[in-house]
């Protein structure tokens, strides 16, 4: 149930996520399959990287698709698209009568220069209620929140004493970048103990192009590792006090606030996701060239 004041989520449906993942998995195995009966040399090597990264870039869209959140400060597509309520004209649901019956949420507003613009996003395969986006964009509209930015002085001394507790915070995380390199010497001597590089590899130019690989593999293993370690830290940091006594707008607040002063906490989240990615691709590349050699 909304209770007034608070901000809603719209996300994707969780079944379509699931569907989309398991039928691109299929799809893919099934003509890697195929090459591996039809295709030889390089070119199969080729194929082998190329499909499952493809595959894995499916999966990562798909699974960030943009969430719609509705709440104080706009109408967000994503964390980089907020719509102000001061610069929002209308937002409504249009269904469309085509082939796929499909369903936009619809944002008429004015830009920086005041020149009026409409923004959509496809929301068919999310979880929304028709009724609640149209009370919640309806109550809103009605009660403009306070947008001109200025704090109240407790507000502004609370934030101060907050900044120098996230200032700490990341003096603390940049003094443990040692043990980055330590991981990384860790992963990269076992993926060269691993391959068992040897003469019979080929030439001395594909041994070095094995080993170069193999070094942005551990590096892409290491950033991942540390960043999910990182992000642990970090979420349990949020969860203490003083931080766990923020609301969610005095979060958001703060942190907006904290980027001004150049002491804002590092997505470790992002991070993660981003080396994780490239890791399947660089262990695939590794696999591959160890496998034909």
């Amino acid at each position: 149930m909304w209770v007034e004041g608070s901000e809603i989520e719209i996300k994707p449906r969780k079944s379509r996520i699931v569907h989309i993942s398991v039928l691109s998995c299929i799809g893919i195995g099934f003509l890697l399959l195929i090459l591996n009966k039809t295709v030889t040399g390089v070119w199969l090597w080729v194929w082998n990287i190329s499909l499952p990264s493809l595959w894995a870039l499916c999966v990562y869209f798909v699974m960030n698709l943009p969430i719609v959140t509705i709440g104080r400060k706009g109408i967000g597509f994503g964390k980089k698209k907020l719509y102000e309520w001061k610069n929002i004209k209308h937002a409504f649901l249009i269904k469309y009568n085509n082939k796929y019956h499909s369903v936009h949420f619809n944002v008429v507003y004015d830009d920086d220069k005041g020149i009026q613009k409409e923004a959509n996003l496809d929301v068919t395969d999310y979880d929304y209620s028709q009724y609640k986006i149209e009370s919640i964009v309806a109550y809103w509209m009605r009660n403009q929140p306070n947008t001109n930015g200025q704090l109240d002085p407790v507000k502004k001394n609370k934030y101060k004493s907050l900044l120098e507790v996230l200032r700490k915070e990341n003096v603390k995380e940049e003094g443990k970048y040692y043990q980055v390199v330590f991981l990384f010497l860790l992963f990269f001597g076992g993926v060269l103990m691993s391959i068992s590089i040897d003469e019979g590899m080929g030439s001395r130019a594909f041994v070095s192009l094995v080993v170069a690989l193999a070094m942005i593999f551990s590096a892409s293993l290491t950033m991942f590792v540390w960043s999910i370690i990182m992000a642990n830290i970090q979420s349990s940091f949020m969860s203490q006090p003083p931080m766990s006594t923020l609301s969610s707008d005095e979060c958001d607040e703060l942190m907006a606030l904290a980027k001004l002063h150049k002491c804002g906490l590092t997505h470790w989240k992002s991070y993660a996701w981003v080396s994780f990615g490239a890791s399947v691709v660089m262990g695939l590349a590794v696999v591959g060239c160890r496998y034909f050699a």
